[in-house]
């Protein structure tokens, strides 16, 4: 059935493309990654095997000057996992992983040429995505649903928007009055405030507010959350040399605990355009965490944040707050940029990792070296490989054990 509806949906579009003269642009991408997970600690047992495949089609019509509409599908799955009605694996079943992940209206030109609105389901990307972005790693991403409005010109973009991140109130089967009596919203917003200028043509200042709120009342008459992230992120070259810049601070409740807590990130590097060595960054993140014995919540949260980008390729720290055990991050990392070949580029990473508050008595997490290499094989193709290792310190070596943990993997990639 899947099958069908794939080929369906182009060729109704294209028909209605065709009656209306309505300009469609296609859009798609097939991601295989296969991948050898040995994080375990104890590097005398087989490693696990698994190939993820990740599938999606876009398409973008504009019925209307400064009007489109963009849906995208996608299919994410893991080789192999195809069952039939019995549970047993079976090569002609069909196990659903369709869905939209994004679906969204866009007007331009809302009323004033600088306006812009977006409504419906759609990926946030600011800055970068050390707070809030895509999860492009990921096998499946993330997207949000609600309404973005942007103010823009060319040195300069201002977006507010609201999203709907947990929804509890459905609509009825039926307007009877017993089906549509008032329950009161326990669901969650994400909302914000973020405006980025381009300083010059090499430096880009951003400053932001975001709020996160959970309606759920675990506590009576207290929201489980209600969370401010207020901060500012800059970026830019002089001559040779590149820096990356962020500062945070998060306030608010956790239901009735206070919440204060900050996040100063920064690197600068070095263009090296004498050697296969093309650049040499170095860089620091500081996220606090909460001491022992504390009553309030210091621990800073990345709300919606593309961890992957930053915290090693091993992943070990994506969920910052209960990955850390709310003692927080300090990572200190060295970054190399090699480009051995024209559609090669090597890239090492070299992190060293510690908890910002005391955790089990211990501090020192431990090392990871990444190595990652990408291959431009044609134009919208790209292959990729990487190995990676982690150096367990005494807070791994205490919960898991002395043991290098490693992990692997080779992804094709095809764009269009």
């Amino acid at each position: 059935m899947r099958r069908v509806f794939l080929f369906l949906v182009p060729a109704l579009l294209s028909s209605i493309s065709f009656a209306q003269d309505i300009p469609l642009r296609w859009s798609g991408e097939v991601r295989m990654r296969a991948e050898a997970d040995g994080r375990d600690f104890l590097s005398r047992s087989p490693m696990n095997l698994y190939t993820l495949l990740r599938a999606r089609l876009g398409v973008e019509a504009r019925p209307a000057d400064n009007v489109a509409a963009f849906v995208q599908i996608q299919d994410a799955r893991v080789f192999g996992e195809e069952r039939d009605g019995t549970g047993a694996f079976n090569t002609i079943s069909n196990t659903k992983n369709l869905d939209v992940h994004q679906a969204f209206i866009k007007i331009e030109k809302f009323l004033f040429n600088e306006l812009s609105v977006k409504v419906g389901r759609q990926e946030l990307v600011y800055g970068n995505e050390r707070l809030v972005g895509a999860v492009g790693w990921s096998n499946i991403g993330r997207s949000f649903d609600g309404g973005l409005i942007r103010w823009s010109n060319p040195s300069m973009t201002t977006d507010f928007f609201l999203m709907n991140t947990g929804e509890t109130n459905i609509p009825p089967v039926a307007a009877m009055p017993a089906a549509v009596k008032f329950n009161r919203d326990e669901g969650q917003l994400f909302s914000g405030i973020y405006y980025s200028r381009a300083i010059t043509s090499n430096h880009q200042a951003d400053v932001y507010l975001f709020h996160q709120l959970n309606r759920k009342r675990s506590v009576p008459n207290t929201d489980d959350l209600s969370r401010y992230t207020i901060g500012s992120y800059a970026k830019g070259t002089m001559s040779r040399f590149f820096y990356e810049a962020e500062v945070a601070y998060q306030t608010g409740k956790i239901s009735v605990t206070d919440v204060g807590a900050s996040m100063l990130t920064g690197s600068v590097g070095v263009s090296l355009s004498l050697s296969a060595i093309t650049s040499v960054a170095v860089g620091a993140d500081l996220l606090s965490g909460t001491a022992t014995g504390s009553a309030d919540s210091r621990t800073f949260d990345p709300p919606f944040a593309t961890g992957h980008k930053f915290y090693g390729f091993m992943d070990y720290f994506i969920a910052i707050p209960s990955n850390t055990y709310n003692g927080g991050v300090r990572d200190l990392y060295l970054r190399c940029t090699a480009k051995p070949a024209e559609s090669v580029l090597l890239n090492v990473w070299i992190h060293d990792f510690a908890f910002a508050e005391t955790q089990f008595s211990r501090k020192n997490v431990g090392q990871e070296i990444d190595i990652i290499g990408a291959w431009r094989y044609a134009k919208n193709l790209t292959l990729e490989a990487g190995i990676t290792a982690f150096i367990p310190g005494e807070v791994m070596q205490f919960l898991y054990g002395r043991d290098v943990a490693t992990w692997m993997y080779v992804s094709a990639q095809l764009v269009f």
